[in-house]
């Protein structure tokens, strides 16, 4: 399972898909998506994705949760 958010602060709401194709992404939003529960937890360099064509993209960014 992949788990996916806006990246925005300080509340964070997971969507839950089984393929990063399944979420449909706002253009120019940006995501943060874990590939694991245990990386949310943990809360180190969790990548940062951005909506393009209503599909995630990956950039060089990670933000950290505490």
């Amino acid at each position: 399972m992949i788990w996916i958010t806006k990246n925005q602060s300080p509340y964070q709401l997971w969507r839950r898909v089984k393929k990063l194709g399944d979420f449909k992404a706002e253009n120019g939003s940006e995501y943060v998506v874990a590939r694991s529960k245990k990386e949310i937890e943990t809360g180190h360099h969790i990548p940062v994705y951005i909506g393009v064509d209503g599909k995630l993209k990956k950039t060089n960014d990670f933000t950290m949760f505490f």
